[in-house]
């Protein structure tokens, strides 16, 4: 997730306002009561949430626009919101397009977790869930996962089901 604003804008213009965060761009004064185009219950939130943080702000404090992340990127584009959450492949269209990126995730030091959900079948396979692992090669790990997901996703879940086991995590060891 990254957050970005026009070059014209003042937001830009303030660096290193938080001296915990001197790379990343904005303030207390040039934040409050700005636009800021976001979905709802996303990481976009959750990276808006703790940008704000880093000012001594809150959503309180700005104009919250809930929009999904195309629809809100069009609309920055257009002209509307003062800063935009993006994820990829939209950042790469916003820096193609001179738009300048404040902070994302990682500058703020953020912590991110994901949810994997198999089908009962994928939970019972072990090579499945070997490849679903967490474990120090991350290169290869990320590459079996993504393979597993793909496959996952090819299979309908058991109408027998509850939503509880649906949604419980199996146990790796």
């Amino acid at each position: 997730m990254n957050l970005f604003a026009r070059p014209d804008s003042d937001i830009v213009q303030a660096v290193g306002a938080n001296p915990d965060f001197p790379e990343i761009l904005g303030s207390a004064d040039t934040l409050r009561g700005k636009d800021i185009i976001y979905g709802f219950g996303s990481m976009g939130q959750y990276g808006v949430t703790a940008y704000l943080d880093l000012f001594g702000l809150t959503t309180d404090d700005v104009n919250a626009i809930n929009m999904n992340f195309g629809p809100g990127y069009q609309a920055f584009q257009a002209g509307e919101g003062d800063v935009v959450a993006l994820f990829t492949p939209l950042n790469y269209s916003a820096l193609e397009n001179g738009y300048v990126k404040m902070a994302n995730i990682a500058d703020m030091r953020l912590p991110v977790r994901d949810v994997i959900l198999v089908t009962p079948e994928t939970y019972k396979d072990p090579v499945k869930m070997e490849a679903i692992k967490p474990t120090s090669n991350s290169t290869m790990n990320w590459l079996k996962c993504s393979i597993t997901i793909l496959l996952c996703s090819a299979l309908n879940w058991s109408n027998t089901m509850t939503i509880t086991e649906r949604l419980s995590p199996p146990q790796i060891s």
